[in-house]
């Protein structure tokens, strides 16, 4: 597998897709800078991700996002002959609206997983219980 820049990547993009997509094919995918889904941000080695829209479909921005650099390419499962061709390995995805949150969450290497959530209700009191758990999970004093 191709390794990215170890400044630039945090985690491994490819551990996001679907697990119906094969371990050949994720060893065919190269390792990304970053990922886009508006072909105008793409720069040398992101992923471009095609995604249908009510106003245009990402599809037919490939080719331009595959031309600003981008070296591989999420369609939609089925559409992979719209892409082919473009001279990047691609992978098709049920979803990639969906697909986009998961590959993006890995190649941060879920940072999700590393925050404390902790939830308040109630009538009265949940600013002052807020502002007291902020406090002691600072340490500070009050």
């Amino acid at each position: 597998m191709t390794q990215p820049p170890s400044n630039l990547a945090r985690g491994d993009w490819r551990r996001g897709l679907p697990v119906a997509v094969s371990a050949e094919v994720r060893a065919a995918l190269p390792a990304v800078r970053a990922i886009q889904f508006d072909s105008r941000q793409v720069e040398a080695g992101d992923l471009f991700v095609c995604m249908p829209g009510d106003r245009a479909d990402g599809h037919a921005f490939a080719q331009a996002a595959v031309e600003r650099g981008a070296v591989a390419l999420v369609c939609v499962a089925g559409r992979e002959g719209e892409v082919d061709g473009l001279g990047v390995p691609g992978v098709g995805v049920p979803s990639p609206r969906a697909t986009l949150a998961q590959i993006s969450a890995a190649h941060e290497d879920y940072p999700g997983k590393k925050l404390t959530v902790i939830g308040v209700t109630g009538t009265d009191g949940k600013s002052t219980t807020c502002f007291l758990m902020l406090a002691a999970r600072e340490g500070a004093r009050l």
